[in-house]
């Protein structure tokens, strides 16, 4: 695999668990943003 490859994949991780995240945050989330 190329570097471009790598960089796309661990792009696509980081998206895909930092959705998961404020996915089952998602309350805690909104109240946060609200706070701000």
């Amino acid at each position: 695999m190329t570097n471009k490859t790598l960089i796309v994949i661990a792009i696509s991780l980081l998206a895909f668990s930092t959705t998961a995240y404020a996915q089952s945050n998602s309350l805690g989330v909104k109240a946060s943003t609200l706070g701000l």
